[in-house]
Formats: C-alpha cells, sequence, structure tokens
C-alpha cells in the first residue's frame, strides 16, 4: 500500500476513527495542502512529527468521534492553561500527558499516528495538482479580500475621490479596492505609507501574497473558477499583476525611514536536532530583548502545538530551578516561558473565566519598522535557504559554466535551482513562495544600501565586497534578486509536472 497515496490517507482516517467517504477524503487533503505549505514546514522543522500531529487534531474539522476529539482538546486545554504555571512537582510533563491521552483515545501509538500523518504532508507537499480552492483562499486571504472588493467596485464606487462612473472600467475598480484597503490619500500618492500609522508591512505582505498567486498560476496550480463570481475580462492574473505594479508604486513614493533594520542581536540559534522544544526556544530567542518580535512574526500553522511546547519546556526549567542551589536563571527563564505562554495565539478557545491578557507595556505596532535580525529569520525563511545555496556554490561549485562564459545569471539559476530542490515541496509551490518572499522585501528595503543592510543581518555581505564573487560579477543583490524572481517565474525551464491551463480559466 501506498503510504502517502489514497490508500494511506484512508488508513489515517480509519485510525482517527473518521469514515472515509469522499467529503471526509476532500477535507483532508485540504489541511494537508495548509500543512504543507512552504512556509508551515519551515516552521515543522522546529518541532517533532507528534507536535504537528497535536496542533493538527486541535484544529481539524475531520469527523472525528466528538466524545475522542473532546476529551483530547479538554486534555490539551489543561495542559496549556494561561491562568496557571505548569506544575515542576508533577512526574509527567505536559506534553507526555497530551501523547499519553492520545495513545489511549485512538487505541495505537501517538508516534505511530505522527508518522503517518508526517507521510501525507511531504506527499501532499511534493504533489503537483492543482490547489483546492479552499486553501487557496485560506493562504492568501489578504488577497482573495482584494479580489472580492474589486468585484464590487464594479457596481458601485467605494471610495468617494473617484467618479462613480469610472468603477465600472476595470483598471479603475483595482484603483478603488486598493484604496479601500489602505485608504485613497496612500494610493493616489497625496500620503506615505511609513507615517506614525504606516503601512509598508502590510503592503509587502499583501504584494508577496499577490507575487505567490501569479507565480503559482504560471505553474498551473490555481484554479480560478472558484475565486469570485466575477471575473475580469483579461483574468485574474493580469488584475494580480496590475494591483501588485500600484502597490510598489506606493512603496516606492515613500521610502523607509532611516535605520530600517538593527544590530544583529546575540540570538542563540536554535538547535535544529532539539525539536522537542524547537519551537518554543525559537520564540524564547524572540522575547528579548522587546516583545514587538512576537507580534510581527507570521501566522503560527500550529500554535496550539507550540503552546504545548511551551507550557512542556517551562515545566522541564521549573524543574531544574527547583533543584537544592541551582542558580536564579532557570526561574527567570520559566517566567518568561509563562509570559509567552498566557499570551501566544492558540486555536482552542479559552478556558472559561479567562482571557488572553494584552502584552503588559507599550508594545511598537506590527507595521513599524525597524526590523531586527530576528523578524527577517522569521518572515523569510525561503530567502536565508537561497542565500545559503548561494554561499555553499560560491565555495564548492560545480560553477564551470559560470567562470567560463562570464555570464552572473548562471549563477542565480543554479541557486534557484538547488532551492527548488532542497525545499521538499512540488516546484511550483517552493517557487511561489521564495517569489513571494523576494517580492516582499523589495517593498520592505527600497533603496540598495537598505536591502544590503537587510541582508547583512540574514549572513551575507554585500556582494561587491564579497571576496568570493568574482570581479566580473557586477550583480548588487538588488539585482541578484530580480534575477531570481525572473527564473522562477519560468516554469517550463524547472519542468511542469500540473495539469493544463485551460482547466483554470478565470
Amino acid at each position: 500500500m501506498d503510504e502517502g497515496g489514497t490508500g494511506g490517507r484512508s488508513g489515517f482516517l480509519a485510525a482517527l476513527g473518521v469514515a472515509g467517504t469522499p467529503e471526509q477524503d476532500e477535507l483532508l487533503q485540504r489541511e494537508l495542502e495548509l500543512l504543507a505549505d512552504p512556509r508551515a514546514r519551515a516552521a515543522a522543522r522546529r518541532q517533532e512529527p507528534l507536535d504537528t500531529l497535536v496542533g493538527f487534531l486541535a484544529g481539524t474539522g475531520l469527523a472525528v468521534p466528538p466524545a475522542v476529539l473532546g476529551r483530547f482538546r479538554v486534555q490539551l486545554a489543561a495542559a496549556t492553561r494561561q491562568d496557571t504555571a505548569p506544575d515542576a512537582a508533577a512526574d509527567r510533563s505536559p506534553r507526555e500527558a497530551v501523547h499519553r491521552c492520545l495513545t489511549g483515545l485512538f487505541g495505537r501509538p501517538a508516534e505511530s499516528l505522527a508518522a503517518q500523518l508526517e507521510l501525507l504532508i511531504a506527499d501532499c507537499g511534493a504533489d503537483g495538482r492543482v490547489l483546492h480552492h479552499w486553501t487557496v483562499r485560506t493562504r492568501y486571504a489578504e488577497a482573495y479580500d482584494l479580489c472580492q472588493v474589486w468585484a464590487l467596485a464594479l457596481d458601485e464606487p467605494l471610495n468617494l475621490d473617484l467618479e462613480p462612473a469610472a468603477t465600472v472600467d476595470e483598471v479603475y475598480a483595482t484603483e478603488a479596492a486598493l484604496a479601500a484597503k489602505f485608504g485613497s490619500e496612500a494610493v493616489d500618492g497625496r500620503a506615505g505609507i511609513d507615517g506614525p500609522d504606516g503601512q509598508r508591512v502590510a503592503v509587502a505582505d499583501l504584494v508577496g501574497e499577490l507575487t505567490e498567486l501569479v507565480l503559482l498560476d504560471r505553474w498551473a496550480l490555481v484554479d480560478w473558477r472558484h475565486w469570485t463570481t466575477e471575473s475580469p475580462s483579461l483574468g485574474w492574473p493580469a488584475v494580480l499583476v496590475q494591483a501588485q505594479y500600484r502597490l510598489r508604486q506606493l512603496a516606492s513614493a515613500t521610502l523607509p525611514s532611516s535605520g530600517t533594520t538593527r544590530p544583529v542581536e546575540p540570538t542563540p540559534p536554535v538547535d535544529p536536532t532539539a525539536g522537542r522544544h524547537g519551537q518554543a526556544h525559537h520564540l524564547l530567542a524572540a522575547h528579548a530583548p522587546d516583545r514587538q518580535h512576537i507580534r510581527r512574526s507570521h501566522q503560527d500553522p500550529t500554535p496550539d502545538a507550540t503552546r504545548l511546547q511551551l507550557a512542556d519546556l517551562a515545566w522541564a526549567v521549573r524543574r531544574r530551578a527547583a533543584a537544592p542551589g541551582s542558580p536564579a536563571a532557570p526561574a527567570r527563564t520559566a517566567d518568561r516561558l509563562a509570559e509567552l505562554l498566557r499570551h501566544h495565539p492558540t486555536m482552542l478557545p479559552p478556558p472559561p473565566g479567562t482571557d488572553r491578557a494584552p502584552w503588559p507595556g507599550p508594545v511598537p505596532g506590527p507595521d513599524r519598522l525597524p526590523f531586527t535580525a530576528w523578524e527577517l529569520r522569521e518572515r523569510f525563511p525561503g530567502l536565508r535557504c537561497l542565500l545559503g545555496h548561494h554561499r555553499e556554490l560560491l565555495r564548492r561549485g560545480p560553477l564551470e559554466e559560470y567562470h567560463t562564459t562570464h555570464l552572473p545569471e548562471l549563477l542565480v539559476r543554479q541557486a534557484c535551482a538547488a532551492h527548488l530542490r532542497s525545499s521538499g515541496a512540488a516546484p511550483g509551490r517552493a517557487a511561489a513562495a521564495l517569489a513571494g518572499e523576494l517580492a516582499a522585501l523589495a517593498v520592505l528595503f527600497t533603496g540598495d544600501a537598505q536591502l544590503d543592510q537587510a541582508v547583512a543581518l540574514l549572513g551575507e555581505p554585500p556582494r561587491d565586497a564579497d571576496p568570493q564573487v568574482p570581479w566580473w560579477d557586477l550583480l548588487g543583490w538588488p539585482a541578484w534578486l530580480r534575477a531570481a524572481v525572473a527564473e522562477l517565474a519560468l516554469p517550463d525551464q524547472w519542468g511542469r509536472t500540473s495539469g493544463s491551463r485551460s482547466a483554470r480559466t478565470g
């Protein structure tokens, strides 16, 4: 039996006590597609398959027997309660308690279920089929909302600064949709996006989503027939490109204020082999020197699993702190973990009578620059991987053609190819995710010096100052990254694996 194919899905559903109907199989496919997203996979590398299983069951819509799912979620909520610290005197850690509960509820080792789910996610990520329309709407919610407003703008003016008759035109519908989202003064150039209430981060995120969708279309991975009831005459990709162009104009009209990045803070790296608490260590590192990083991290794909890691690590640290002669540092760390646990979001409802309190003290808003090295690593995991391949190629090659032809673009192509091979995802999804990151980066840092500074925080010097870059390769980071986006947008070069474009009209 193919563990990751149809038989594997049926076996997994049966293990959960779910009837293998077409409806349940489709629902499982949708949830697997979200967990197989390259950004979700980047976060999953900081945890073990058991954590992924916990996060999956905490938020699944599958028809798992209510009594079973209810008991599991009660146990999980008790293990991650916000109003009490984990009991260091308990013989069993919060994580072990939840996993033992899973084994008892489903009658088989939780590790076996987790391994089964991991195989399904890996198989789904490598599958080149067209993405389910629910997955696309969920993953690209801001872009979907913009297109919904665009469709409404064809019928009535949403912005009083525009002539009512003008919104009938599809071009002006795009302007109206952007004005409704960011304000007419920003869109027509009368106000920038970097003031006290600046929206540069929001603009960058939307540009990233639009870029990803355009790339997914080029890789034949989107079915636009399920996008909206209204369809533009030139198709949705044309509208997305137009909106992306206008947003780039909006971003370039006002340059970010000076100091868009901060010096590299002494953030301890997360040991990728320490999966039991990898995500908790990741957030703990972000908790110092201030709290704004948590607010500006991307949405956690498995928030309940992260909370369980935080509770489990706090329990382990408190046990060490309770030992005779223990220094004060473990106790302070446990207090920070408890604070993170109180404020980290979850898919489960809070226990009765409790609420998730806001961060104490003033916190910079999520749209305010500057960024720190932690934030850049969090927002651009694909870029970090691409830069790593760039560095590895310069050190070890093979780069015979690059050196003999003196064509800088060949290094770009080889680095992109190495990234797509190593991602573990279908080439189209990996290419789209990386192109979206690069597009968002170009909006956040519009000047060459700013972009060099941002890339430096990810560990790479300016290319013209790098002794390993040959003298004839004159591509600076802005041009190099633009060339990478151009390479990723050529699916036939990498071998298209998806269905025909005729099935995805729109």
